[in-house]
Formats: structure tokens, C-alpha cells, sequence
């Protein structure tokens, strides 16, 4: 069985949630089967044109033993663009089909509007929709659209035809296929949950690193309680600082500690501070993805705050598993509604309701408890012990 992915703008940045997801499950489909491919479409401005994407991708496509092929897209907040860039993914999926003869295309979310049935049987393919979440509903958190507006209901009909059009849905999140399932009833295709997992190879509890990290930023002694990622419209960056500020309150070992683009940090201190934290009580770093593993292992603890909305009702998002997987129980806000199923079934941290003082001030009393079990009961065990058996690629 031969599978070509297409993929959409995995590498217009260094990393994140929907990179993270298509490539390791391209790369691990290839390692156990082979016959794998991948048709990556992005931007001519934001990749081909900026050395630095660009070259990610030639390198990408260099050390890997299954083949690679770019495909360069126009803006679509121009009308004219986007009937071209149809003709260009079509005609590039046919010259990649000629070459790979794939059985299946394992679609990203994004691409799917251009294959419709013609080209399936043009193509000889089967697909596969990788349902990463509501497109419509990511488009108004982003600011594209209003919610009930043309573009927004168009948005709608295009996502309906998408997922009636595929032969197998696979959702993120337990929560989106019962949504899909309760909207689309019997007429709905069959719908496998794979969630956003780690790669365990690479996330997991490094105790040498621990102890060096820890060392060299001065935190022995501390209650580390660790951010890692950037900052899109679905985790906001201010109400993150602001459940990272109320710990610190609570905890006078507590240190939060932010990983993430050099770019967010002047915003981040000026959000700690407001919220009562000194300076010099937290600390503000920026790695690439592959060394995120180190600085997770000297952390204790993690955050996960996101608000409530359509788009994090369904999410699963990558960072859920690689802090479990590096043995960090997780402070998590109730809107992403299955990792607060993980976490307050499986005991592996503490759940808020939201971040209002009523709900962080039960949230820290239910913290206090866990870290007088944490030892006792191994949580940073039975956190990584869960990742790996239940969110590991």
C-alpha cells in the first residue's frame, strides 16, 4: 500500500501543532511500511520566498528516505488566487500521483477542497481527511471571518462537502467525532480518533538534563511550572501568564518558566509583572522543537490555557502529550474538553473550569493536595507512563 500526504503550510514555521502532527505521522508511516510520500503546498511569500523556510524545506527533503515534493501556493485573501492555486494542487497532485502511484492520499486538512470525485478516480485514490478541527470556526478566531457571515457560511459548505467527499475521517478528538457524528448522522464516513501524540523517542523525562538545566538556571529548590510553544489565536498568551502568575502567588517555590519565540518574551514580562510576579522569579526561553525535550525535564509541572470555544471544544493539541511524556502533570482549563478528560480521569493533574479567581483559587487548593501526592504516587511516572502507552506516535 502505497500513501502520498498532503500537507499545507508544515513549513511556513520552525514548528507547531499541525507541523508537529503531519510530518511525525508521515515519517512514522514510512519507517513501519515504506511506500510513503509527501506533497507539501505552501506559500511562495512566506516560504519559498524567506531563505530560511525555504532551506527548512530542502533539508527536510534531503535527510528524508521517502520522497518529498514542494508545491508553491498563492495568498488565497484573493479571490483570483484561489481558483489558481486549485489548478496548481491539482496539477501537482497528478504529476506526483504519475510518479509515486499511491493507493491513498492521507489529506491535512487544509488541501482537501481541491480533490473532489473526478479527481479521486482520475487519480485511482482512496483519501483519507486528517480532520485536524472546525475550519470555518478557526477562521473567525484568526479574524478572517465573522460567524454567520459569507465567507464563514461558505467556509461551512466547503467543510461539509470535504468531509462527506472523504473515504475515512480521522479526528483529533473523542469530543469532534461525537460532534460530527450527532451533525452528520448515518450519512457520516467512518471516523477513526487519533490524537495529537509525542514522539516518545524524543519527548521523555531526561533526570541528566534535568539536573544540568536546573543547575545552570539556578533552580534548585524551585517548583518549575513550564509554558512551552508560541502563541496563535487559540492560546492566548495573556491568560496563560496570568494562571502561571497565580501559582506563583500561591507557591513561594513556584518559578514559571516560558518557552517560546524570542519575539513573545518582552510581552511576557511585562504580563508577569503586572500580575505580581518580580522580576528574576521566572524565566523566558527560546529553543527549537528538538531540544524542547531538555528544558520540559527540569520543569515539574505545565500549563495548558486555553478559553472557551468551538475550535478548543475539539482540539487535541501536541503539547498535552509532550508534557506527559516528559512526566509533567498538567494544570489544564476545562475548554479543551478531552485532555481535561486525560488529565482528571487519569488523575495526571489538575482541571480549572476557567480563569476567573473563583475557579483558579479551587484550582489552587486542588494543586496544593497534588503536590503533597506527587511524590508519594510517582506522578511524573504515571504521567509518562501514560503518554507512552496511550499518546505516543
Amino acid at each position: 500500500m502505497r500513501i502520498l500526504f498532503v500537507t499545507g503550510g508544515a513549513f511556513a514555521k520552525p514548528f507547531g501543532g499541525y507541523r508537529s502532527r503531519a510530518l511525525t505521522s508521515f515519517e512514522y508511516v514510512n519507517r513501519l511500511a515504506g511506500g510513503s510520500s509527501l506533497l507539501a503546498n505552501e506559500s511562495l511569500f512566506r516560504v519559498f520566498a524567506r531563505k530560511e523556510r525555504r532551506r527548512d524545506l530542502a533539508r527536510y527533503a534531503a535527510a528524508g528516505p521517502a520522497p518529498v515534493y514542494g508545491n508553491w501556493l498563492l495568498p488565497e485573501r484573493i479571490p483570483l488566487f484561489g481558483a489558481i492555486n486549485a489548478r496548481l494542487v491539482t496539477r501537482a497532485l497528478r504529476l506526483v500521483a504519475r510518479l509515486e502511484r499511491p493507493d491513498i492520499l492521507h489529506v491535512h486538512s487544509a488541501f482537501y477542497p481541491r480533490i473532489d470525485a473526478g479527481l479521486k478516480r482520475a487519480l485511482g485514490v482512496r483519501v483519507l481527511l486528517d480532520y485536524h478541527g472546525s475550519a470555518p470556526e478557526e477562521a473567525v478566531m484568526n479574524g478572517l471571518c465573522r460567524r454567520g457571515d459569507g465567507r464563514h457560511m461558505s467556509l461551512k459548505r466547503l467543510e461539509r462537502v470535504c468531509v462527506m467527499n472523504a473515504d475515512r475521517l480521522v479526528c483529533v478528538s473523542e469530543t469532534h467525532r461525537d460532534e460530527l457524528l450527532a451533525e452528520l448522522g448515518t450519512a457520516a464516513p467512518p471516523v477513526t480518533v487519533i490524537p495529537c501524540c509525542a514522539d516518545t523517542r524524543l519527548f521523555s523525562r531526561d533526570e541528566k538534563a534535568r539536573e544540568e538545566r536546573r543547575r545552570r538556571l539556578k533552580l534548585d529548590g524551585k517548583f518549575v511550572v513550564a509554558y512551552a510553544g508560541n502563541f496563535p489565536a487559540w492560546n492566548p498568551a495573556g491568560e496563560t501568564a496570568k494562571v502561571l502568575a497565580r501559582i506563583a502567588r500561591a507557591f513561594p517555590d513556584a518559578h514559571p518558566m516560558v518557552v517560546c519565540a524570542r519575539a513573545h518574551h518582552p510581552m511576557l514580562e511585562r504580563e508577569l509583572v503586572a500580575q505580581g510576579v518580580q522580576g528574576g522569579g521566572f524565566t523566558l526561553a527560546d529553543a527549537p522543537h528538538e531540544r524542547m525535550p531538555e528544558w520540559l525535564s527540569a520543569a515539574d509541572m505545565a500549563v495548558l490555557v486555553r478559553a472557551e470555544s468551538p475550535v478548543n471544544r475539539v482540539a487535541f493539541p501536541v503539547k498535552l502529550a509532550e508534557y506527559l511524556a516528559c512526566g509533567l502533570p498538567v494544570v489544564a482549563t476545562a475548554a479543551v474538553r478531552d485532555a481535561a478528560r486525560i488529565v482528571a480521569g487519569e488523575g495526571l493533574g489538575v482541571v480549572l473550569r476557567d480563569t476567573g479567581e473563583e475557579s483558579l483559587g479551587e484550582g489552587m487548593e486542588s494543586l496544593r493536595a497534588l503536590r503533597e501526592r506527587m511524590a508519594l504516587e510517582d506522578l511524573p511516572g504515571r504521567c509518562a507512563a501514560y503518554a507512552r502507552a496511550h499518546l505516543s506516535w
